[in-house]
């Protein structure tokens, strides 16, 4: 009788994945390597979209261009803020969706930036929707374990240092 083929597991090692072993399930794999989904749909994306708004439409955004930087990143920032606070459960599709929706916003930025960097006609609606996902994360973070989040601090950051200690090669 033939010995089972072994299968091989997707490497530890991460690439653009900020997630720690234990939202894994928040990456999908790439080559043997975990890859965050977000962070895969996102910036090519918005690379895309600043690509293209800086070459038909180079410049100071327009109204339309202003409008889509407040519009487009609310469905993201709902299921961000309903997830970080537990009143959704975290879906990848529902992510891939957002994101997609989302990332134009931040390409219309990117290309402002790059012909006036910092201008507050792109700054600012980033700006406001980083707050108010910091604030949701921030208050979910609160809501899960008011009374111990020094022990989580902690925890992560020894986490973290592990991962870029991984990531540099040294162990």
């Amino acid at each position: 009788m033939a010995a089972p083929t072994a299968v091989r597991p997707a490497r530890t090692s991460r690439w653009l994945a900020h997630h720690g072993p234990d939202h894994l399930e928040r990456c999908t794999v790439v080559a043997g390597r975990h890859v965050c989904r977000r962070c895969l749909v996102l910036y090519p994306a918005a690379l895309l979209t600043a690509v293209l708004v800086a070459v038909l439409a180079p410049g100071t955004p327009g109204t339309v261009a202003v409008a889509l930087m407040w519009l487009l990143p609310v469905p993201a920032v709902v299921d961000w803020t309903l997830e970080h606070l537990g009143l959704v459960r975290w879906s990848p599709r529902r992510q891939v969706a957002v994101t997609l929706l989302a990332a134009p916003a931040l390409g219309i930025a990117l290309a402002a930036h790059a012909d006036r960097p910092f201008t507050p006609t792109a700054a600012v609606p980033m700006a406001f929707w980083t707050l108010v996902c910091l604030t949701a994360a921030m208050a979910g973070a609160e809501r899960r374990d008011p009374d111990d989040w020094r022990v989580r601090h902690e925890a992560t950051e020894t986490a973290r240092s592990e991962r870029l200690k991984e990531f540099a090669g040294r162990n």
